[in-house]
């Protein structure tokens, strides 16, 4: 194994996270499954202010926070900076361009010295398969965070406060429609 990865992780905190079942995707997961689902992920350690990723960017991977705070931004409809979420562990971010092949929607910023769990798209569709309980956790995870991002967005909706947002985006329903 590659253990200059690991320098300097556990001295941050000698509390253990649970990234894992804190998350809306993992948490229907058991601690064998959990332990196979470990074993694809990649570990990205950052320095307060550093950018794990950036608006416009492309990107194939998504991101679970391990450690720290980060802060998610984008730009509104005026191009003005908006704060969409504060991460903390347990947190994703990179969902985006993950599922839809798309560039990134937002700016991730670690508030704090931290680390994230970096899955690529090939690991989660292994996960899929091996575990469908997962499958509905993604989908429903993936419409409130990219009903938030476009709440954000709007012109009605972006004065909101991010509560309100969250609350409101809980409501959005996926429709399916023929070519």
């Amino acid at each position: 194994a590659n253990f200059y990865e690991y320098t300097g992780l556990f001295e941050m905190s000698s509390t253990p996270v649970d990234v894992f079942t804190s998350s809306a995707i993992f948490s229907s997961l058991n601690a064998e499954q959990i332990a196979s689902v470990a074993s694809s992920l990649r570990i990205h350690t950052f320095k307060a202010s550093e950018i794990a990723i950036t608006e416009g960017d492309s990107g194939d991977a998504m991101f679970f926070v391990a450690r720290g705070r980060a802060l998610v931004s984008t730009h509104d409809f005026e191009g003005r900076k908006s704060y969409l979420s504060a991460l903390a562990p347990g947190d994703c971010f990179g969902e985006h361009a993950f599922f839809t092949g798309e560039p990134r929607n937002a700016t991730v910023e670690y508030e704090s010295k931290g680390w994230a769990l970096e899955m690529e798209r090939a690991a989660l569709s292994r996960i899929l398969l091996e575990h469908p309980t997962v499958r509905e956790a993604v989908r429903r995870f993936y419409k409130e965070r990219s009903a938030e991002s476009l709440l954000a967005k709007s012109p009605l909706f972006a004065g909101l406060s991010k509560r309100a947002r969250k609350e409101l985006a809980a409501h959005f329903s996926f429709e399916t429609y023929s070519p």
